[in-house]
């Protein structure tokens, strides 16, 4: 026998091994899609009466809300709670595991949005970070924030844009609020800054 086949070992021993290995990465794999929390900054995600389980986890995976849809899949199946999981306008954000989030659906809690502006932020960046946290699409939130009736209502003048009337600062709303609505808060704050 050569030397080097004695440090082979035999295969009937290096399949358990192996096996054992395959094994713990698979759980390491499932612990990690399923406990550990995944850092998200704030966005909605809007769970529609009758969107399958299949249908919201590719929603939260697609506003990286959860790390791996089938993992939720069989979560919520797991738990029985692909059949109770409720519609509505969902706000996820800060560290969140798959656990949470299926037990936020399945129970309905919505929460406020808190949506910050920092200082030096264009109405381009403003409109970004609107449209991120799922507000409405950037389009309609650009045709709102140049529309002429709304800036002189806000500003009191006529301006081509809200452009410089957003005070930068951190919001907190109801989920459902209107853009416009937003837009008042902001420039409202812009003319009356907390003192």
């Amino acid at each position: 026998m050569a030397p080097s086949e004695k440090y082979l070992g035999t295969p009937r021993t290096a399949y358990p091994v192996i096996a054992a290995c395959i094994v713990i990465l698979i759980i390491l794999s499932v612990c990690r899609a399923v406990f550990l929390p995944l850092k998200t900054e704030e966005v909605i995600v809007r769970v529609r009466p009758g969107d399958t389980t299949r249908i919201i986890s590719h929603k939260l995976k697609a506003e990286h809300v959860i790390r791996s849809a089938f993992w939720f899949d069989v979560i919520t199946a797991l738990t029985k709670s692909d059949r109770k999981l409720k519609s509505g306008r969902y706000v996820f954000g800060g560290d969140v595991s798959i656990m949470q989030t299926v037990d936020k659906i399945r129970h309905g809690k919505s929460t406020l949005l808190h949506l910050t502006i920092p200082e030096g932020f264009s109405l381009k960046s403003v409109l970004r970070t609107m449209t991120k946290a799922g507000i409405a699409p950037y389009d309609s939130l650009k045709a709102i924030a140049n529309d002429p009736v709304l800036i002189k209502n806000l500003t009191g003048g006529e301006h081509p844009s809200l452009e410089g009337f957003l005070y930068p600062e951190t919001y907190t709303f109801d989920i459902d609020i209107a853009p416009a609505d937003i837009f008042a808060l902001m420039s409202r704050q812009f003319f009356c800054p907390a003192q």
